[in-house]
This record gives C-alpha cells, structure tokens and sequence, in this order.
C-alpha cells in the first residue's frame, strides 16, 4: 500500500511539475476546494502582502465574477462524481487592489487515498486573446475531450486491492 501512495504521489508531483512550467501559480486544493498550503506565487500574482497566507482560503472566493465560481463548483462537483477530466476555463480573479485579473485555470481532479476527490490548479495570467475567447464564450474545454482517464491516473493509490 505504501508504493502505490508514492506512485500516486509522484503522479501529483509531475502534474504539479508541468503545470509549473505553464502556469503562474500552481495550488492543491481539498475536497472543500480550500487550499492545503499557501501558495507565494499565487499571493504575488494577486498582490497580497508577504504577511496574508492563503492557506485555507477557498479558491472560489478568489473569483470575481459569480459565473466564474459557479462554473469552477460545478467542474469540481462534476469531478466529486467520478468524472475525473482536466479541464481549462477563462476566469476571473480579484487581486488585492480591487482589481479583475484575466486568467485561464488549468484543473486536474485526482482521488485520495480515501478515495475523495482533491484538485491540482494552475492559475496563468492571460492578456491575449486566447483567455479573452475562453472567457468570452468558449467555456470550459476539457482537455482530453469526453475520453475519462483510467482510474489510476492521478490517484493517491495506483490500485485498490
């Protein structure tokens, strides 16, 4: 049981890893889509003060715009369900000073070893064009198409025996 928790544990570390490279920010939320840590890149990115953790802060509350929260619940209950599909969608965000920041949010919903649904985000600042269609209309484009994942990619545990 113990290799199967590091296998998936290293599935999450190289989904986190690619998202790095292609997002501004990269946070790991809970079933409650609370962050499990603070994440300085994204504190940044909104200008917060060094001082202000958003450890325990719910993503959604980042949100600016109430479409946007409904949109990433419903991505998140629909992952809760079973349907275990990245996602990207144009969102929202409202930084420390009031102001609406363009971004697109890379979703990747992984099972724990409980068997409960947490989510790996990438959040990437995008002033073309691209974020301004995906906001704009497109929606939410999963990345995979309607293809679901076999259910040991992601998971804490690789097999349930």
């Amino acid at each position: 049981r113990e290799i199967e928790a590091r296998a998936g544990a290293c599935q999450r570390s190289a989904v986190s890893a690619l998202l790095g490279v292609m997002c501004d920010a990269v946070v790991d939320l809970d079933p409650h889509l609370v962050m499990k840590e603070h994440s300085a890149k994204l504190a940044g990115m909104l200008m917060h003060d060094s001082g202000r953790s958003l450890r325990g802060a719910k993503l959604v509350d980042l949100l600016s715009d109430p479409e946007d929260r409904e949109r990433f619940e419903h991505l998140a209950s629909c992952a809760s369900g079973g349907e275990l599909l990245p996602a990207m969608f144009g969102a929202r965000v409202r930084d420390a000073i009031g102001n609406s920041v363009k971004t697109v949010l890379y979703h990747v919903p992984y099972l724990s070893v409980g068997g409960r649904t947490h989510h790996i985000v990438g959040v990437r600042e995008d002033t073309n064009t691209a974020a301004e269609a995906a906001i704009g209309g497109l929606g939410t484009q999963h990345i995979l198409g309607r293809v679901k994942m076999p259910a040991a990619v992601l998971t804490e545990e690789v097999s349930r025996r």
